[in-house]
């Protein structure tokens, strides 16, 4: 078996990154009417606990580490060419060498700031959705100083456990990718770069006309940067918080241009 993380920052397209490499990297889907799948998952609490369904099926996402989660899908009774792809958000995701079965983890990151706006969005769309509906976790980002301490704290928690052997792209370096970016891309992806270049633009149009699944906000670059000055004068984010959160990225942007494992936006 093989397995593709797709890991994520909240607010950082991971839900795009999980769609683009379901549509360019040959998987097998997880869905309840896979006879072979369904026997495999069958009696096994801890399969059926990480793996996320809503609407019947299943949505590809599953909880807890990255690590945890290999050793539960690598312990299904499943065809040995398998390959999984997954989506998760996991702060500290482990070294791909380190996992029981074969794997690429690729995290997406974005500036902590504009995080912050977008989790904020998300707090405020949140309270209109039907009470049965609205999701808990994001009705904590009332305020732009919890969404900053959030979003600046995963990206902390990227830096300590940083691995070379694991891929890191910045948004928006994979939705309007550079030549170099589409060349690493093709790397991770083992796809062609015109192939690749035209499923991200197909996906883009797509989620912001709201034909495919996502949790699109406005997707707008330098939004938190715009505010950032204004929100620490009046008070609502110290300016400490926010200088943190803006150093811990540029640290992380560093170490993915150093040991070119990623793409970032710079």
């Amino acid at each position: 078996m093989r397995i593709f993380f797709c890991n994520g920052q909240p607010k950082s397209g991971s839900t795009f990154c999980f769609q683009l490499v379901r549509q360019l990297v040959p998987h097998r889907a997880l869905r309840v009417d896979d006879p072979e799948l369904s026997e495999a998952i069958k009696g096994n609490e801890a399969a059926q606990r990480i793996l996320h369904r809503t609407a019947g099926d299943y949505t590809g996402y599953v909880s807890g580490s990255i690590d945890e989660a290999a050793h539960v899908l690598a312990s299904l009774s499943l065809p040995a060419d398998t390959v999984l792809v997954v989506k998760t958000h996991d702060a500290t995701p482990i070294a791909a060498p380190l996992l029981p079965a074969p794997a690429v983890v690729v995290t997406t990151f974005r500036d902590p700031i504009d995080v912050m706006v977008a989790l904020k969005d998300q707090n405020d769309r949140e309270k209109l959705r039907p009470a049965s509906d609205i999701r808990p976790g994001f009705l904590k980002y009332d305020e732009y100083a919890k969404a900053l301490v959030s979003a600046s704290l995963f990206t902390a928690r990227l830096l300590t456990s940083f691995s070379s052997s694991n891929w890191y792209i910045e948004y928006p370096a994979f939705i309007r990718p550079s030549p170099v970016g589409l060349a690493r891309m093709a790397a991770l992806l083992g796809a062609d770069e015109v192939r690749i270049a035209a499923a991200v633009e197909r996906l883009d149009l797509e989620v912001r006309e709201g034909k495919t699944l996502g949790e699109f906000n406005r997707g707008e670059v330098g939004r938190g940067r715009r505010i950032i000055e204004e929100l620490v004068r009046s008070g609502q984010v110290s300016g400490t918080l926010a200088q943190d959160g803006m150093i811990g990225h540029r640290e992380l942007v560093r170490r993915v241009e150093h040991h070119k494992n990623g793409l970032t936006a710079a």
